[in-house]
């Protein structure tokens, strides 16, 4: 008698852990959730024009009202931190070596990826190797922002080896 309860008995408690587990869940997934992915803000003041290309894609944002000027340094917390691989790479204008050089940049400065990726790529000789890979769009810390060759930058400070000094 004692043995046929038993199991119902473990059921029913197995059951009452899991429905509890679920309840403590669920708020807890959806408020990571809401931490790792918050909605994006919006102002009614600036208006977006995309331009597409074949071989680019540029978006550029423009202001319908006077904006308050904002810190150079603001805003950077949102973007992936890079740092600079290759001695001396150029910050240019435009996504090709023919743009004019904006600034130059040092092993390991850090920049800020502006989430554009061009959709070709290109391959440079390096020195002891080629190198095939599209252009990069970063900001500077001084908030210099330019496209770079994406062989010249990388998530971990670390020289990059097959170049010539």
């Amino acid at each position: 008698m004692v043995s046929k309860k038993l199991p119902k008995l473990e059921f029913i408690v197995i059951g009452v852990f899991f429905i509890g587990f679920l309840i403590w869940a669920v708020p807890k997934c959806s408020a990571t959730k809401k931490e790792l992915n918050p909605e994006p803000e919006t102002t009614a003041t600036d208006s977006i024009t995309v331009v597409a290309d074949t071989s680019k894609t540029t978006v550029e944002v423009t202001p319908t009202e006077q904006a308050n000027p904002v810190p150079v340094n603001s805003g950077n917390e949102n973007l992936s931190r890079l740092y600079v691989t290759i001695d001396k790479l150029k910050l240019r204008k435009g996504p090709d070596l023919d743009s004019a050089v904006v600034q130059q940049l040092n092993l390991f400065d850090e920049v800020y990826f502006l989430n554009e990726v061009t959709d070709f790529k290109t391959t440079l000789n390096l020195g002891l190797e080629e190198a095939e890979e599209p252009w990069v769009k970063v900001k500077t810390k001084t908030g210099q922002s330019g496209w770079v060759f994406g062989a010249g930058v990388n998530y971990y400070k670390k020289k990059r080896e097959g170049v010539l000094e």
